[in-house]
């Protein structure tokens, strides 16, 4: 969908309150230009809505996930009020499968491990309505351990939850497949942990997390958006405020604070960073959002 339109001030304001595209226009051209211009110009810049030639991008274009198109838009929903409800992971597999299935980002792969690369325990996390989770090494069958859900605090029963919702079955969580203490297995295990993030699935970032007893998963704020149909290529999209801000986000946040962090963001193929304002899928080819 191309699109470049001119309104005057005037216009905007006119038709606000019947329009609601007029409206947005109107919001987000008074909260990023000061002052006010007579004119405003908005031009599509791929996902993005150009404000004035300016290089502001105060709008974000977001094409439906139900839709059948492949047009040129970034998938997503304007809101999800609950990072633990079933359509943001929807987009979260949508994402996944781009990147697996259609053949598009050859480069997004794990890497093989090694002989003696393979972390030495694993988390089970078992079915969506198991109530425990079994700590397993491999090649030892007998050596299981079994942790009941509502032991583990909630950052970590939020990861489980999402591998289960992404259909995968094994989970590295250091502080639980590592022993921690002294003459504990940390320095044999730490030595791994290069290939453990280069070769893993993908990475989980609980950017919105400030401690192990935080989730990650849950409310968060809702934006002003405008939903739209073109019924000549069949695709819904919505025209959103942009909350993208990555580098605030995700790069400036608490987490990317810590040393060994910055390291495992290097070296994962792909990462999911589910952050307080969006969740961002991060891979060799793209950045998306939701």
């Amino acid at each position: 969908m191309g699109m470049s339109v001119e309104y005057t001030i005037a216009q905007l304001e006119g038709r606000a309150e019947s329009c609601e595209l007029c409206a947005l226009f109107l919001k987000v051209t008074r909260s990023h230009l000061d002052p006010v211009p007579d004119k405003v110009r908005f031009d599509r810049r791929d996902s993005y809505i150009d404000l004035n030639n300016t290089g502001i991008e105060p709008i974000q274009l977001l094409r439906d996930p139900d839709t059948t198109s492949r047009r040129n838009a970034t998938l997503g929903l304007p809101n999800v009020p609950n990072t633990s409800r079933e359509v943001h992971f929807e987009i979260i597999r949508q994402w996944l499968w781009l990147c697996d299935d259609e053949g598009l980002h050859p480069d997004c792969g794990a890497a093989k491990m090694k002989p003696g690369q393979m972390p030495t325990r694993l988390i089970d996390v078992g079915a969506d309505d198991d109530e425990a989770v079994r700590v397993w090494e491999p090649g030892k069958d007998d050596h299981q351990k079994s942790i009941n859900l509502d032991r583990l605090p909630a950052i970590f029963r939020n990861a489980i939850l999402t591998a289960r919702a992404i259909g995968k079955r094994y989970l590295w969580i250091d502080l639980i497949c590592i022993l921690q203490g002294p003459e504990r297995d940390f320095y044999v295990e730490a030595r791994r942990m290069e290939a453990v993030f280069s070769s893993a699935y993908c990475v989980l970032a609980a950017s919105r997390a400030h401690n192990q007893r935080d989730g990650f998963l849950g409310p968060r704020r809702e934006r002003d958006y405008v939903a739209m149909y073109d019924p000549h290529r069949n695709v819904s999209f919505f025209l959103c405020e942009n909350i993208d801000a990555f580098d605030r986000h995700v790069l400036g946040g608490h987490l990317h604070k810590r040393g060994w962090v910055l390291q495992e963001h290097a070296l994962a193929r792909r990462t999911i960073f589910v952050t307080k304002h969006q969740t961002y899928f991060e891979c060799s080819d793209s950045v998306r959002l939701t």
